[in-house]
């Protein structure tokens, strides 16, 4: 009611927009969360969407999945919002237009670049310029250019079947996860002025910055050696001759280079940045897929 003594009421309505779950199993807790798409993706769509994250997965889901509360999974905050309440300062700085990054708005701090490998070979050990020491690599400037080559593995094997009329149907897609990661300094983005750096050296000086092998999470069922260069005992960290990282350690050193505003030059980058589960915006990619093709001919792989 507006007050104690009236026996007017005034009805608000909101709508469901988050839920945190917590899901229970015998080994360990985790925690899922779905987030209703913003207005602006609905409105281009017939059904209403949610997006699930689930640690690293991101994907789909549908408001029957959302509302589906299986003895496993137990809620934990249930977010609303009032409906025609306005949008808020916060909904609108998730659309804004991107800007520059500087040192104080990267969200993942310095130290993950220095997790130490579960192999008995140490990774490679950057820091930054007022803090290096003799030996130590140092990380480059914000915003410079960064080669990136990432291998992979498979998971999951493709399942397919010929049709009667002679067409190859695949029922369920193969699937991938990253097993090694190489990032590469490669200099400034060039202007064209020619410039040289104050060590009085152009900029074509490359630096190796990570170079770590990934702990899977899964059974490896295809180690793909003919493409990728990986065996099994590559990911062993107990004869291994290499770095190896978990990959939460590999994904946070991604992202670190990430919200630096690192540009990432590469061949083939949109399909490993899919298949490595990590977003990077276009305006930091620069694929020799794209740059280098001839005109109405396909892409060269």
């Amino acid at each position: 009611p507006n007050s104690p003594h009236s026996s007017t009421w005034v009805i608000e309505r909101f709508d469901l927009q988050a839920i945190v779950s917590q899901i229970l199993s015998a080994e360990e807790s985790q925690i899922l969360l779905h987030v209703k798409m913003p207005q602006e993706v609905r409105e281009y769509r017939e059904d209403e969407k949610w997006m699930l994250f689930n640690d690293f997965l991101v994907q789909e889901s549908d408001h029957d999945e959302v509302l589906s509360f299986p003895p496993w999974r137990h809620p934990c905050v249930v977010c609303f919002s009032k409906r025609n309440a306005g949008e808020s300062s916060q909904e609108r700085s998730l659309f804004s237009p991107a800007r520059s990054a500087e040192a104080s708005d990267v969200i993942v701090p310095e130290s993950v670049l220095h997790i130490q490998s579960i192999s008995q070979v140490p990774c490679i050990r950057l820091v930054s310029k007022s803090t290096g020491a003799a030996g130590e690599a140092l990380l480059p400037p914000v915003g410079d250019l960064i080669a990136f080559d990432g291998e992979f593995v498979s998971v999951s094997l493709e399942q397919s079947q010929v049709s009667s009329n002679g067409q190859r149907v695949v029922s369920e897609e193969g699937r991938q996860i990253l097993a090694r990661m190489s990032l590469l300094h490669g200099g400034k983005v060039f202007d064209g002025s020619g410039a040289i750096d104050e060590s009085g050296t152009d900029n074509c000086v490359s630096t190796l910055l990570v170079d770590d092998y990934v702990l899977p999470l899964e059974p490896v069922l295809d180690y793909v050696t003919r493409f990728s260069g990986i065996v099994a005992e590559d990911l062993n960290p107990v004869v291994s001759k290499h770095p190896i990282v978990t990959h939460r350690a590999a994904y946070l050193k991604l992202r670190y280079f990430i919200d630096r505003q690192f540009i990432f030059v590469g061949h083939g980058l949109q399909k490993d940045f899919e298949t490595a589960n990590i977003f990077v915006p276009a305006h930091q990619i620069r694929d020799t897929v794209e740059l280098w093709r001839l005109p109405n001919q396909r892409l060269i792989s």
